[in-house]
């Protein structure tokens, strides 16, 4: 942000981060090198880059803005990007050019570099926008100033010259004004042109050969009579003619890449690829899709093991972002949508040279192997690989570590690791297709517990809830993930009603603390977010029945052909009874989409039982029927003509949808059972229904009787379609006028749906009972109470017992640590230590030689084997004393063995 006499101002701000400036010439004794008077330009300048794992992040963009605000024309002007690139050993660089990109470019001359090593990279510089000038053509077009001017054109890279260092005149660097911008114009410093071996033509370009493919003019060859070595090499490209009077202002942008191949010349071929992406870039005005953002992961360092946790992010775990330029057949703009998180660890924390995953944690949506486009450098293309495994294993926001993944060894209190998690999202018709946010690595060292502290609770332990207002299936269970981080507190869980969701929220009571909201997981899985310690687990049944128990009788019904579930390849929460039986309703598989009835939420659910009536094999019912019901029925392809004539008497309203036709049957009870709420006290009668199908083998007679699993497909759009709706209402022998209407295309408050078939051709029999049992889900009048372990706890004799534990390593100290990363290191490390103690170094002659005060929380300390005046300490035997205020002290002896020092210079 920048202020202005006070007031902030909202500057354009790009990528990841931005910086801005502005200078002039305006002060003549700056002008020190080429003693030029000022020419009164201004310059603002805006550099932006991009944290990113792709190429995009060894990038930088440079935005010009240059204002003429003196009194001159300026004609015959020139802007050049001049570089002095020192590529890794500044002694043995070439340079060259690609004219058709306005790319100049530095690589090595060698495939092995003193600072890069083997394939060392290759560096360039790109004009993604020259100046504009004026054409009158219509046909032409510019960009500047974030707009297309008609009419104009941006002007190319118009020259590419260098000279490198300690070379003769005209090859040197320019000593005057003349000479630079003779250089600006591509010619060498005394005017002359620079001529093409290959070719004996004069030309601006200097080497824009194929380093790989060792095509065209190159450097190492010759330049005028000079056959060249590699070297110091310096390079100027230019852009313009043109002219600048008073007042005018030009805008030009430019890039700085690099990038890295299999060997010198291949990584010129990948940066070519990387400025091709980044000229793409600018084309569409920097619109990238943002990455995911990188997660906020914190750490538990335990006894040889690590937990890495992160929480749940609305701008991760929801990110979608649209894509500009990778469209979908159609031609409209894609998606790169959040697909999960991937766990790595490396060797170095800021310039890692190994590296390997070790978990993928992904979305459960059939997205798992994702393959992209990748460079090959040892075959010079894009090959198609996978580059990230995924599993559907589902979302977790924790892992437990204590392996060293890149060494296949267990963990080592005091040694540092490093470890990233990163977001990654997924378009399959992006370029990339596989998108990943920054790799933040995080040092993190395993330690013991600190002397005198114990955790009261270990990890992977489960605390279970209790459920104290509500009838739900729900529970409430914490395992605990950062011992350290345990409060001992009270908590509750409490549910409510957002937008027709059930959410729930964790309240902290000691502290009346609300800690999360809005949470909607019920599920079980990992995918929750760690408080205070503990990863907290709302689970909720899902919506519809348990299960099912024919408690009385004979089981007269079967799902063989009769599964809806599988048939209609439905949920499989939503049913019972091997698929035949469901939460469902036409309404809902039909019209809304959403399988059962919005009427009778999930909440309203109940369990059931079903008493069957006396039939003969007909479905006639017999004897007493007070187990029967007046049923509410309705027809499918009622508007057709009888798919057969004795269909004809029972279609009463040749209406569409699956059209209400009669409640019972000429008066007469014609669903042959009753069903009742079972969990109303007493059991509430509910009304039922249901439906025939006007169709080839339909059984269309006016009464409720599913037909023969041997004979019928109760599926089938040509079968009976003898279906069974239970409703959320009071059953009635009286017409209920708002049951009365077509179940098809009105949303009726069905609880239930049954498909099922009969076993045979049997009859019903008074008495016979089946009942279904229903998943209650947490709803707002339940409550929930959980009690975490306590925090650590803290005793002086734990701690005095404690010390004994106190040690120091490598111990001898053989010239090395292990955990020394440089050859100027020297250290050993006191291990086990409280957070305050001192520790006195003494030589077995009984002279202290250091003190080390330590007061922090980490459980380590390191002696860099000097003396108070920072003196290497000899080789010998020490006596080291840590005294811990208020519990105690340890001695230890240690031995020392410096390394053996050699002096190359004295």
């Amino acid at each position: 942000m920048v202020f202005s006499q006070g007031a902030l101002i909202d500057p354009l701000l790009m990528g990841d981060q931005t910086l801005w400036m502005v200078f002039n010439d305006a002060n003549p004794a700056a002008h020190n090198i080429f003693k030029t008077a000022p020419m009164g330009l201004e310059v603002q300048m805006t550099i932006w880059g991009y944290n990113r794992v792709d190429a995009f992040g060894d990038m930088m963009f440079v935005k010009c803005l240059i204002i003429n605000k003196g009194n001159n024309t300026y004609d015959s002007t020139f802007v050049a990007l001049w570089d002095d690139p020192d590529l890794g050993y500044a002694g043995d660089d070439y340079v060259g050019c690609d004219t058709t990109l306005s790319l100049g470019y530095c690589y090595n001359a060698s495939n092995t570099d003193n600072v890069y090593g083997s394939a060392p990279p290759a560096i360039g510089r790109d004009f993604f926008q020259g100046v504009r000038v004026y054409t009158g053509n219509p046909n032409d077009s510019a960009k500047a100033f974030g707009k297309w001017w008609k009419g104009y054109k941006n002007l190319p890279m118009y020259a590419f010259t260098f000279y490198w260092n300690g070379a003769p005149f005209p090859y040197r660097d320019p000593e005057f004004a003349d000479e630079a911008y003779n250089f600006m114009k591509g010619y060498l410093a005394d005017g002359t042109p620079y001529v093409d071996p290959n070719t004996n033509q004069a030309t601006r370009f200097v080497f824009p050969g194929d380093p790989e493919a060792r095509t065209g003019w190159l450097d190492g060859t010759r330049v005028g009579p000079t056959t060249l070595s590699p070297g110091d090499r310096r390079f100027l490209m230019s852009n313009g003619p043109f002219t600048l009077a008073p007042g005018d202002t030009q805008e030009i942008v430019f890039g700085l890449l690099i990038a890295r191949g299999s060997s010198n010349v291949n990584s010129v071929t990948v940066l070519k690829l990387v400025d091709r992406q980044a000229q793409i870039a600018y084309d569409i005005d920097f619109q990238l899709p943002p990455t995911p953002p990188a997660p906020n992961v914190q750490v538990a360092e335990l006894d040889r093991e690590i937990i890495l946790y992160w929480p749940y992010d609305k701008n991760i775990d929801e990110y979608s972002e649209i894509d500009l330029i990778d469209r979908d057949p159609d031609g409209n703009p894609t998606r790169y949508n959040f697909e999960g998180f991937i766990v790595y660890q490396f060797d170095s924390p800021t310039q890692p040279t190994k590296w390997t995953r070790i978990a993928v944690f992904d979305v459960v949506n059939d997205v798992k192997d994702i393959k992209d486009w990748v460079f090959d450098p040892a075959r010079g293309e894009n090959i198609e690989v996978t580059v990230v495994k995924g599993t559907d294993s589902g979302i977790e926001r924790t892992i437990r570590i204590k392996k060293d993944y890149l060494n296949d060894k267990p963990l080592v209190n005091g040694r540092p690791y490093y470890f990233a998690v990163t977001a990654y999202a997924y378009n399959p018709y992006g370029v990339p297709r596989f998108y990943e946010s920054a790799r933040n690595i995080i040092t993190v060292t395993p330690k013991p517990v600190s002397p005198g502290v114990r955790y009261t609770s270990a990890v992977g332990d489960t605390v279970r809830g209790i459920h104290k207002q509500g009838v739900s299936d729900g529970e409430v269970f914490g395992l605990v993930v950062d011992p350290t981080k345990l409060t001992g507190h009270k908590y509750e869980v409490r549910f409510e009603e957002v937008a027709g969701e059930i959410t729930w929220k964790l309240i902290d009571l000691n502290t009346n603390q609300v800690k999360l909201s809005g949470q909607t997981n019920q599920s079980g899985d990992g995918n929750y977010t760690v408080v205070d310690g503990i990863q907290f687990k709302v689970v909720g049944p899902l919506p519809g029945p348990k299960g099912w128990a024919w408690t009385k009788g004979t089981r007269k019904l079967t799902w063989a052909n009769a599964d809806i579930m599988t048939g209609f390849g439905l949920p499989e929460h939503l049913f019972t009874f091997n698929g035949a039986f469901g939460y469902i309703s036409p309404y809902g598989l039909f019209v809304s989409g959403n399988e059962h009835s919005d009427v009778v939420t999930p909440d309203k659910l109940r369990n059931i039982r079903i008493v069957f009536a006396n039939t003969d094999t007909d479905g006639n019912i017999t004897g007493a029927p007070e187990n029967a019901s007046f049923g509410y029925r309705y027809l499918r392809r009622a508007n057709a003509a009888p798919a057969k004539p004795e269909f004809a008497p029972y279609i009463k309203n040749p209406a569409g949808g699956y059209a209400f036709q009669e409640f019972g049957l000429n008066g007469q009870k014609n669903v042959p059972l009753a069903v009742y709420d079972i969990e109303a006290n007493p059991p509430r009668r509910l009304a039922v229904g249901f439906l025939e199908n006007n169709a080839t083998n339909g059984l269309v007679d006016g009464k409720y009787w599913p037909g023969d699993f041997n004979v019928y497909d109760n599926i089938a759009a040509s079968g009976p379609r003898e279906w069974l709706f239970i409703f959320d209402v009071a059953y009635s022998e009286t017409q209920d006028p708002n049951l009365s209407v077509d179940i098809f295309n009105n949303d009726l408050p069905v609880m239930y749906m049954a498909t099922w078939n009969r076993r045979g051709n049997v009859a019903f029999s008074s008495g016979d009972e089946l009942e279904i049992y229903a998943n209650h889900p947490n709803t707002v009048n339940d409550v929930f109470e959980i009690t975490a372990p306590s925090a650590p706890t803290y005793s002086v004799e734990t701690a005095k017992s404690d010390l004994e534990k106190v040690n120091a390593f490598p111990n001898p100290y053989f010239g090395a640590s292990p955990l020394e990363k440089d050859i100027t290191e020297a250290f050993i490390t006191f291990t086990r230590l409280p957070n305050k103690c001192t520790i006195r170094i003494f030589t077995v002659a009984g002279d202290l030689i250091r003190t080390i005060q330590k007061d922090d929380d980490s459980p380590y300390a390191r002696w860099d084997l000097r003396n108070e005046a920072g003196v290497p300490v000899a080789s010998g035997i020490y006596i080291v004393h840590v005294d811990v205020p208020g519990v105690g002290s340890k001695i230890l002896k240690v031995v020392v063995f410096q390394r053996e020092e050699r002096l190359r210079y004295f």
